[in-house]
């Protein structure tokens, strides 16, 4: 079916069907197999089984893009076959487990 333009005589007509996640979205990664998608946010990271759908873990970590002249920012990165979630702080590095949302190593 066609669905109208949204345009400002209409745009108050928009529900919300679902919200997602906490803090502000900074990007979705998707794993080079396809299978899982993060949706990385200031607060955390949501991770997603892209064949059903379904959310498989939610995990807590601070992502906020530090502005030290002095350290590194923060990055982070999805293994390519979706089992893991890196993220490095500073001079942190954390390595979370996508499928149940527990951080496996820090160090």
């Amino acid at each position: 079916t066609d669905l109208p333009d949204i345009n400002l005589s209409n745009v108050t007509n928009l529900v919300e069907l679902a919200s997602f996640g906490d803090g502000f979205l900074i990007s979705v990664e998707i794993s080079v197999d396809g299978s899982t998608a993060a949706a990385v946010f200031s607060s955390g990271v949501e991770i997603y089984d892209l064949r059903s759908f379904e959310q498989k873990s939610v995990f807590y970590t601070s992502l906020k893009h530090y502005r030290d002249i002095n350290r590194s920012a923060c990055d982070y990165q999805l293994s390519p076959n979706g089992m893991y979630f890196v993220v490095v702080k500073y001079d942190e590095v954390e390595i979370w487990q996508t499928d149940d949302g527990s951080l496996k190593h820090h160090f």
